[in-house]
C-alpha cells in the first residue's frame, strides 16, 4: 500500500472538526434519549402528557436510538477511506509536522494578525512538540478497549439496526441485554476528550492528557433542554 501524503493543516483540521461535530451529535442524541426516559419513568405530569402522544414519542425514542448507534458506528468505522477517530489517530502519527514549532507559530500569527504579539516568544518556547510518532502513540493505546466493547458489543446492534428488522426477543436476549447505557456515556465522554485533547494540542500545543476533562455540566445543558421542552408540553395540557 503507498504512503499517504501528508495532510496539510486545513486537511487536519477538517478531520478533527468532522470528528468534533460527530461526537457532539452522539452524545446530544444519547442524553436526549436518557432524559426523556428518566422523565417518563420519573415524572407522572411528563408521563402523563407524553402519554397523550405516544406514538408521536415512542417513533421519537427509536429514532434516537437508531442514530445514535448508526453514529457510533461512523466514529468507530475501520475504514480508512471514511472520516472516523482511528483515521484520526492514524493521520495525527503519520503527520507530525503539524504540531511543529513553526506550524504552531503560524497558526498562532494568523489568529492575531497585525505586529507579532509580544507573548508570542514565550509562549512557543514553553508549548510542546512530538518529536516522533511514538510520543502521541498512547493515545491510540487508550482508545483500544473502547474500539475492541464497541465492535463486541454495539456494532452488532448498528449492523443489524441499519440492515433488517428485529424480532423483540431477539432484540432484549442476543442485543440490548449485552449494553451498558452508562457505559455508553462513558465512551461519549472519553472520544469528546481525545479530540478535544487533539484540538488543543493543534490549536495551543498543550501536551495531550486525556482523562482531565469533566462533562457533566456539557451534558445537564443537554438534558435541562429536554426538561424545559417537556414541561412547556406539562404546562400547555394543565392550561387546556
Amino acid at each position: 500500500m503507498p504512503k499517504p501524503e501528508p495532510l496539510s493543516d486545513a486537511e487536519y483540521l477538517k478531520e478533527i472538526n468532522l470528528l468534533s461535530t460527530e461526537i457532539d451529535n452522539g452524545g446530544i442524541v444519547y442524553h436526549m434519549h436518557e432524559e426523556l426516559n428518566h422523565l417518563t419513568l420519573e415524572d407522572e405530569d411528563a408521563r402523563d402528557t407524553i402519554n397523550m402522544d405516544a406514538l408521536f414519542w415512542l417513533a421519537h425514542r427509536h429514532s434516537l436510538q437508531a442514530t445514535l448507534f448508526i453514529t457510533l458506528g461512523r466514529i468507530f468505522d475501520s475504514d480508512q477511506d471514511n472520516y472516523s477517530i482511528q483515521r484520526l489517530l492514524t493521520a495525527t502519527l503519520a503527520n507530525i509536522h503539524i504540531f511543529a514549532r513553526d506550524a504552531l507559530e503560524k497558526r498562532k500569527l494568523s489568529l492575531n494578525p497585525g505586529p507579532r504579539p509580544y507573548w508570542l516568544d514565550d509562549y512557543l518556547n514553553n508549548s510542546w512538540y512530538p518529536s516522533e510518532p511514538n510520543d502521541l502513540r498512547f493515545l491510540k493505546k487508550a482508545i483500544a478497549p473502547y474500539q475492541s466493547r464497541f465492535e463486541a458489543i454495539y456494532r452488532p446492534i448498528r449492523h443489524t439496526i441499519a440492515y433488517r428488522i428485529m424480532r423483540e426477543d431477539e432484540a432484549g436476549e442476543k442485543y440490548f441485554g449485552k449494553t451498558n447505557r452508562e457505559e455508553v456515556r462513558k465512551l461519549i465522554d472519553f472520544l469528546s476528550d481525545l479530540v478535544g485533547v487533539l484540538t488543543n494540542l493543534y490549536w495551543n500545543g498543550h501536551k495531550p492528557e486525556h482523562g482531565q476533562r469533566d462533562f457533566a455540566e456539557q451534558n445537564q445543558r443537554i438534558r435541562d433542554g429536554v426538561q424545559s421542552v417537556v414541561r412547556k408540553l406539562v404546562r400547555g395540557r394543565q392550561a387546556a
